[in-house]
């Protein structure tokens, strides 16, 4: 996938997307009346694999910066873990940044730790794609567009 699809693609998602409402839990300490900041890193975390030798610390902090505030890029030989500001970035880079290919080679990505919610704008990505896919000029009708 290049570049210039991805860019596409985060336009396509991010308006699909925005009616999406995130229900949070209110022991979750917020700053202001932005997103949840989770005190648990793990649930931040983004493990990336099939990661290309010639991949940097610096390239996968500009890649997923695009899915959120970034605290931590952790680049070991054979795996990157991407640490986020916010537990809704996992999910949203999840989504955003599948089949993205780096050197080649396709990024495989997995939360640190699995939960439902991580994988609620995945879900509405693949439902957005197969409604697409599907009905190809009457896919406006689906999502309540009316035709002008």
């Amino acid at each position: 996938m290049s570049i210039l699809s991805v860019k596409i693609r985060f336009v396509a998602l991010a308006a699909f997307l925005f009616p999406i409402q995130i229900h949070v839990r209110m022991s979750q300490p917020t700053i202001g009346n932005r997103l949840p900041v989770s005190n648990d890193i793990q649930e931040r975390t983004l493990k990336v694999s099939n990661i290309d030798p010639k991949v940097t610390k610096e390239l996968l902090f500009e890649l997923f910066i695009q899915c959120g505030p970034v605290k931590n890029v952790v680049l070991k030989p054979d795996f990157a873990f991407i640490e986020f500001e916010h537990q809704v970035s996992v999910g949203y880079a999840l989504a955003l940044m599948d089949g993205v290919h780096l050197y080649g080679k396709q990024l495989d990505l997995k939360p640190k730790i699995p939960k439902p919610e991580t994988f609620v704008y995945l879900k509405r990505l693949r439902e957005y794609e197969y409604t697409f896919a599907s009905h190809p000029t009457n896919w406006q009708a689906r999502f309540g567009i009316k035709k002008y």
